[in-house]
């Protein structure tokens, strides 16, 4: 997570730099040990629907989405304002008792 919101900083200042290969490895593995750490939380899967912190999660995981797909395509400010959106609900999300 410090790699992903240093190399966030990074690019914020200088969006030209070479932050997209770090950028890329990081937000893999914060994808990957997201979903592993969900695992862990959740029970039942009804739990997604019926937990403040499940209802946040399905908001967190299509703006991570929008936030992979804009970078994808290069829209580097789409993908700053995705990003800010994704801190936001990450945010949102810990400030809530996991369901377990």
């Amino acid at each position: 997570m410090g790699l992903w919101v240093g190399g966030l900083s990074g690019f914020a200042i200088a969006p030209g730099g070479s932050f997209g290969r770090v950028a890329a490895w990081s937000a893999g593995l914060l994808v990957v040990s997201g979903a592993a750490l969900a695992l862990l939380h959740f029970a039942k899967p009804l739990d997604l629907m019926t937990t403040a912190y499940g209802q946040t999660l399905m908001l967190k995981v299509p703006v991570v989405g929008v936030a992979l797909y804009l970078a994808w395509r290069a829209r580097r400010r789409g993908e700053l304002i995705a990003l800010v959106a994704v801190l936001a609900t990450a945010a949102l999300l810990v400030s809530f008792p996991p369901p377990r």
